[in-house]
Order: C-alpha cells, then structure tokens, then sequence
C-alpha cells in the first residue's frame, strides 16, 4: 500500500485563528481572511494586485497586515497602551 505524503509546511491557518492571529497583532494570509469576509480567495488576491488592499509578500506566502484585515472585517482598533 502506498503511503500518504505528509506536508512539513505549517498547519493552515482556520477561519477561527484568523481573529485571534488580528487580536494578536499578526499578519494573516489571505484564504481564511476571505472566507471570514465572505469573497472569494480569487476575488482578495484581485484586490491586492490592484492594490485596493495592503499585502506582503513572505517567499511563496501572501499576508494580510492586521490592521488592514482588522479594517476589512470591521473590527474595531484597539487601542495602544502609552
């Protein structure tokens, strides 16, 4: 019987760790920030190539800074302590 590959990347990011990755202040990437606004994985990275929405670029993998995902999901700034 063949054995299954096994894939050494990280685990992929749910729906659920995307507003805990925001609260945390980290990027997050864009399929579980589209499945939480409800677009299209397609229609988010549209969005960044015609740079309506703020991406970067880590090797192969696209992150969405929190505070543009924030913005998107309408999440409210929290503030910073002085």
């Amino acid at each position: 019987m063949a054995e299954a590959k096994t894939n050494a990347t990280a685990p992929r990011q749910t729906t659920g760790d995307v507003f805990s990755r925001i609260r945390e202040g980290k990027n997050v990437r864009v399929a579980p920030l589209a499945e939480a606004i409800g677009m299209s994985r397609g229609g988010l990275y549209g969005a960044i190539e015609a740079g309506d929405v703020e991406a970067v670029k880590i090797g192969r993998a696209v992150f969405v800074p929190a505070h543009v995902a924030r913005r998107l999901l309408g999440m409210k700034s929290e503030p910073i302590a002085a």
